[in-house]
């Protein structure tokens, strides 16, 4: 794929999953706890052989909800937000803060909106849980090229 078009690429696909993250985070305490009964029950019943009790299910989907929201679709945000920026080699520094100021804005953003949520509301820690996916594959990235640099 061509340099530009594939820059193009990689930030729209960064916008769309921060879209997301918001669109999400505008979502009621009410839609969560319906959608996270249905696939606790699932998980439950295929996993498990129904012996989890209630507060068991509650709990595996309250993990699950922070698991793959807080964690995973953030991290997916920052690979793309990541291989953006990389694709600035002349303005590395400026990208490099742009890139970690960005992470924090959107990790902040995405708990600051449940105020305007029906049964949500922000914690410091899913900001910090948020930000830390944000890092994770950029970092797992950089490292495993570091360590193949060295190996050669």
């Amino acid at each position: 794929m061509h340099s530009m078009a594939k820059k193009w690429v990689y930030g729209i696909i960064m916008f769309a999953l921060s879209a997301l993250v918001i669109y999400t985070s505008l979502n009621s305490g009410d839609t969560y706890a319906t959608a996270g009964g249905r696939i606790g029950a699932w998980f439950n019943r295929y996993f498990f052989f129904n012996s989890l009790n209630p507060e068991e299910v509650n709990n595996l989907t309250g993990f699950g909800g922070k698991f793959i929201g807080h964690f995973w679709l953030f991290a997916f945000t920052g690979l793309f937000a990541y291989l953006f920026c990389k694709q600035f080699p002349q303005k590395k520094t400026l990208f490099a803060a742009l890139f970690l100021i960005y992470g924090v804005i959107l990790s902040a953003l995405g708990e600051i909106t449940q105020v305007f949520s029906a049964g949500r509301y922000p914690t410091f820690g899913d900001v910090v849980l948020d930000f830390a996916g944000f890092l994770l594959l950029p970092l797992w990235m950089l490292f495993y090229r570091r360590l193949n640099r060295s190996a050669t």
